[in-house]
């Protein structure tokens, strides 16, 4: 009897019936089938920022030994480490069983191996679920990831792709070289296997991650075969594909030759560019935005509501940048012919990012700081040309040559021109305001305080008094009072030598933080002291209707 043959037989005897089966499946399978035309189609999708936050809410508080809520400062510490592991919600699905994988792994099993980060355990437990989710047994574990490891590197020299002829080829040459059982590799290709799927004819790894994971494995472990390989993902860093393999190469190795090719070729971009300051000097130019943009956020809703609708936000900004498609080759070949050293710079930040992130503990001092001052220095490279008035004033010049050319009365052309002005200067405002906050999250590592103060304090400037305060903001589980002392001072500092923008950006990054955190009312009402803002108390959630 067929497995459709089957369904029929049990609608004899059952009212109801669910059928699990993969999309890739469906498709290629079931879609046109006349016997599911009665069956209702429903889609398990990945859970959203908002859903995420509830359900690292939920495990906060049953894994809390104190007995107290887990607070939002300590909520936002695990959701940028799950982030920093999901990457992307096509590298690893949101899914409630992957993202309570990955916060149980962090709590209690760590590998006291250094070979592999933390990061790369849990992406190595993921998959280590699945494999014995498919029935490999616990001794054929280390013997299948070797083999898939070598699958992973035949499939990127394939372009992503590898036919059942050429699979059996490399069967074949594996085999001369290392023990597979046949059983496991039965397995691994069967239909209802989740490491690996049926593609065009051939094999595709079914996660993203999966297939990342275990090519840095591969690259690690054959570092010195493969060196120029490697040598030249590093040197084409900013394709998708490169910058993943990158990623999770660095997960499986401490050799520091490895890890001085990617910074090698991660740091030489755009340093003929001045590094911004964001002093007086160089905004301004921006302070007609500040017309455009709001003094105060604060919200009247309760803290709970704010960091829900934040992350809804977020997960409709996600939703209108498009999907990833799972072949981002071709999208790779675009940008390689028209790359330019801007998008290099912000992929190199991510790189560098994930590395201080993961290596922080096993990298020399001397490696940390070059890598969170070239990810700072990058940032602020890219904010100069932003904020540059020359290229401000051509790029409202050439806005205004068109309207100059059109049939409209001299009046209304001043007032277009003096709108389209502020415009532009806002939109400046709100990229320089993106910027900084991408560098913080790439440094963002509460164990990276000291170097990130050392370098605010040597530095001096506008800019990074602008990044330590958001550092501080993003890593405090819990703002402490000498950390609202120390934003405090600065908002004076802004205050006293006429930085309206630094200070309103400041001030911008200060009220979020309150209407999302929860802080005690003495800290509270330091804050709207500073701001120059009247008082307002915390508050209170409404509480739900009972049903």
């Amino acid at each position: 009897m067929t497995k459709i043959q089957f369904i029929d037989f049990a609608k004899d005897f059952f009212e109801r019936i669910i059928v699990v089966m993969s999309e890739d499946e469906y498709i290629a399978y079931f879609k046109e089938e006349g016997r599911f035309a009665d069956f209702e189609l429903f889609n398990l999708e990945s859970l959203g920022h908002a859903k995420q936050e509830e359900l690292i809410k939920k495990w906060g508080n049953l894994s809390d030994k104190k007995g107290y809520e887990i607070s939002h400062g300590g909520i936002d510490l695990i959701e940028d480490r799950l982030n920093s592991i999901i990457l992307n919600n096509k590298i690893v699905p949101r899914y409630p069983f992957y993202i309570l994988s990955i916060l149980q792994t962090f709590e209690g099993f760590m590998p006291q191996n250094l070979q592999i980060t933390a990061y790369g355990h849990c992406y190595q437990a993921l998959i280590t679920a699945q494999l014995l989710n498919i029935e490999i047994k616990r001794e054929d574990i280390d013997s299948s990831l070797t083999f898939l490891s070598y699958l992973a590197f035949q499939i990127f020299k394939r372009k992503g792709e590898c036919s059942k002829d050429q699979f059996e080829q490399l069967l074949i040459d594996y085999k001369d070289q290392y023990i597979v059982k046949e059983s496991v590799v039965k397995l691994l290709i069967d239909d209802n296997s989740s490491i690996l799927r049926n593609y065009n004819e051939g094999y595709k790894f079914n996660y993203p991650f999966i297939y990342y994971f275990l090519l840095g494995n591969f690259f690690a472990r054959n570092y010195d075969i493969y060196k120029d390989i490697i040598e030249d993902i590093a040197e084409k860093s900013y394709l998708k594909d490169n910058a993943y393999i990158l990623i999770f190469t660095i997960h499986h190795t401490q050799d520091s030759d490895l890890i001085d090719t990617v910074l090698l070729h991660t740091a030489c971009t755009l340093d003929y560019i001045p590094i911004a300051t964001l002093n007086i000097e160089e905004t301004k130019l921006l302070e007609t935005a500040l017309m455009e943009l709001p003094e105060k956020i604060m919200s009247k809703r309760s803290v709970d509501d704010e960091r829900r609708l934040v992350r809804e936000q977020r997960d409709k900004m996600e939703a209108n940048s498009g999907n990833v498609t799972n072949d981002e080759y071709e999208e790779d070949k675009l940008i390689e012919e028209d790359i330019n050293e801007i998008y290099k710079s912000l992929k190199n930040m991510e790189i560098l990012g994930q590395i201080l992130r993961n290596k922080y503990g096993s990298l020399h001092r001397d490696k940390i700081e070059e890598a969170i001052e070239f990810i700072i220095d990058s940032g602020l490279r890219l904010i100069s040309i932003a904020t540059n008035s020359d290229g401000l004033h051509s790029l409202e010049e050439f806005f205004i040559r068109m309207i100059d050319n059109a049939n409209i009365p001299d009046d209304d052309k001043m007032k277009i021109e003096d709108f389209l002005r502020k415009q532009i200067r806002t939109m400046v405002f709100i990229n320089m305001a993106l910027l900084l906050k991408k560098i913080v999250i790439s440094i963002r590592k509460p164990e990276l305080l000291e170097i990130v103060e050392k370098m605010y304090q040597k530095k001096n400037t506008s800019a990074y008094d602008l990044i330590y305060t958001l550092f501080l903001l993003d890593t405090s589980e819990k703002l402490s009072s000498q950390n609202v002392e120390k934003i405090t001072n600065t908002i004076d500092k802004f205050k006293k030598n006429n930085n309206t923008v630094a200070r309103r950006f400041i001030s911008l990054s200060l009220q979020h933080y309150v209407n999302t955190h929860h802080i005690s009312g003495r800290l509270r009402e330091k804050i709207f002291s500073a701001l120059g803002l009247k008082y307002q108390p915390n508050t209170k959630p409404k509480p739900e209707k009972s049903s």
